[in-house]
């Protein structure tokens, strides 16, 4: 099986953004960005996320001092995507996972071997999306 060149070309060229322009990003990018996020595969349909996006400068200057390293550069980001799963005790057990890491996911490898059409935009949960902080749910 062939990836396709888009594909490939996409992975080959993608890059960790740490610089910013000091511009908003469009509304309806963001929520094509969340869309996709929306489809994300999970295991059963049980589609364990939450997804906190956040535009306030306070917000995003105190997540920037959230790490020691890798997470300063959120203060000159316009947006942000916070990325929230419920952890699985039985994963982190089976492969000894320390206590530092969370499972956020774990993705299948191999070749369908089925057709499924996609998912209509009105199954996707919006309500897994919160504007600013977890306890501010996006309007529908």
């Amino acid at each position: 099986m062939e990836i396709s060149s888009s594909v490939l070309g996409l992975l080959r060229s993608r890059r960790s953004v740490r610089l910013f322009q000091a511009r908003p990003v469009e509304p309806e990018l963001i929520e094509a960005v969340l869309e996709g996020a929306l489809r994300s595969p999970s295991s059963k349909m049980k589609r364990p996320w939450h997804f906190v996006v956040v535009s306030d400068p306070a917000i995003l200057e105190a997540l920037s001092c959230s790490k020691p390293h890798g997470s300063s550069f959120l203060k000159g980001a316009p947006v942000a995507v916070v990325v929230l799963a419920s952890a699985c005790d039985h994963v982190r057990q089976l492969l000894d996972i320390p206590d530092n890491l969370e499972v956020l996911s774990i993705v299948g490898l191999g070749y369908p071997d089925e057709q499924k059409p996609p998912h209509a935009i009105e199954s996707l949960l919006q309500g897994r999306i919160h504007r600013e902080r977890f306890s501010n749910p996006a309007p529908c």
